[in-house]
């Protein structure tokens, strides 16, 4: 069993900011993410927006193999990063 987080918008994506799930240990993080897709489809639009953590270490892979894990925690962008939001300039306002 292990204890899945859910962070952010991704809470409300999931309708629940943790839960309890039976994982496979030959399960990758890209099986889990898929069954967790099926569960829940508005997820799927989402994959590769958010990073994912196992045992507090975020992966960089989705071919990682997950064994006999405890946490696994889904973490959205914390900070837009999609450009400056302000420009500084001259010119009037």
């Amino acid at each position: 069993m292990a204890r899945l987080l859910y962070f952010a918008s991704l809470s409300d994506t999931m309708g629940c900011r943790e839960e309890i799930l039976e994982i496979d240990p030959g399960w990758t993080v890209a099986q889990l993410l898929d069954h967790l897709e099926t569960r829940v489809p508005a997820l799927r639009a989402m994959r590769g927006r958010y990073r994912v953590a196992v045992e507090q270490q975020l992966v960089d892979s989705e071919s990682v193999v997950l064994g006999a894990v405890g946490e696994i925690a889904l973490i959205p962008p914390v900070s837009g990063g999609r450009g400056a939001w302000v420009r500084l300039g001259v010119e009037p306002i």
